[in-house]
């Protein structure tokens, strides 16, 4: 018969008063290290302090003593007033009872006088050319009085076309201003118109045109014996470059004008007071427009 396997041993469990004791033993080991780290700590304290006394107990070496609380304060005597002059005081009142004198008038004040006025006649001309010049580009006007072209004389009515303007800044008195106007613009027949020539003129005539590349036709009209032409009729169909240059004087204050083929064959020349020159662009664009010829008395000054 086979026997019976014995049970395994159960653990012995610790008393519980064997327990509270070990505790107890922890937390004295505890509290033994914390008070140690403690009672160190107030006997280095105490030996710093010991020693700090001692240090300062100990005699010291000589040295020479400040000069500033050896020697006395000075204090500094205040000036006694002076004594009232009357005639001075009298002088004195005398000028604080008349008026200030006005300021001086500036240099640069009166310079921009001079300039701004001209500057702004210059600015309103380029903005007035600019609509006369769209004006003309968009209707073509024909002008009542005539135009004289070289070798054709005087020719009406004339037609305009092509006009631009441009302008050109300068600095004065430390100021961009309008320095000049460049209008330009083309004038030609409104019909073709034809004009006999003889001889040089011809040749002259034909390479004006060309030179300036405007239109033209010619037809010989005689040839002399060796075939050559001595007299042709040349007809102007295209037209030919006009432009008025208006340019601002701020040195000596004005304005001038020159003019190439307006209404002219040639290069003329014309100034104005800065007073006149709002009347003067007024009466140049009725010239070149060929309605009036009142401009005439601003070029006769020249």
């Amino acid at each position: 018969m086979l026997g019976v396997p014995p049970k395994p041993a159960q653990p012995v469990k610790a008393a519980p008063a064997h327990q509270d004791l070990l505790a107890d033993l922890d937390k004295f080991a505890e509290t033994f290290d914390r008070e140690q780290q403690a009672r160190a700590k107030e006997e280095e304290q105490s030996a710093k302090e010991r020693r700090q006394k001692e240090l300062d107990a100990a005699p010291r070496s000589w040295s020479f003593p400040e000069l500033d609380k050896t020697l006395p304060e000075k204090k500094e005597a205040k000036p006694s007033p002076p004594a009232v002059n009357p005639k001075r005081m009298a002088t004195l009142d005398l000028l604080k009872g008349q008026a200030p004198a006005p300021a001086a008038d500036n240099a640069g004040a009166r310079r921009l006088r001079e300039v701004l006025p001209i500057d702004a006649h210059m600015r309103e001309a380029e903005r007035y050319l600019n609509e006369v010049a769209a004006q003309i580009n968009k209707v073509g006007p024909r002008t009542e009085r005539p135009y004289e072209f070289r070798f054709f004389g005087r020719v009406a009515p004339t037609m305009l076309s092509q006009a631009e303007v441009r302008s050109r800044p300068t600095r004065v008195a430390d100021r961009e201003v309008c320095h000049f106007i460049r209008f330009a613009y083309r004038a030609g027949p409104a019909r073709p118109y034809g004009a006999s020539l003889q001889g040089d003129e011809i040749l002259r005539c034909f390479e004006y045109l060309k030179l300036h590349k405007a239109e033209y036709e010619t037809a010989v009209e005689r040839k002399n014996d060796f075939g050559v032409t001595t007299r042709a009729k040349v007809t102007l169909k295209g037209a030919l470059p006009c432009e008025v240059t208006i340019t601002a004087d701020y040195e000596n204050p004005g304005v001038g004008f020159e003019l190439n083929g307006v209404r002219r064959p040639e290069r003329y020349y014309g100034e104005v007071d800065p007073d006149e020159v709002e009347g003067a662009i007024d009466e140049l664009v009725r010239y070149l427009l060929g309605a009036e010829d009142g401009f005439e008395r601003f070029v006769r000054r020249s």
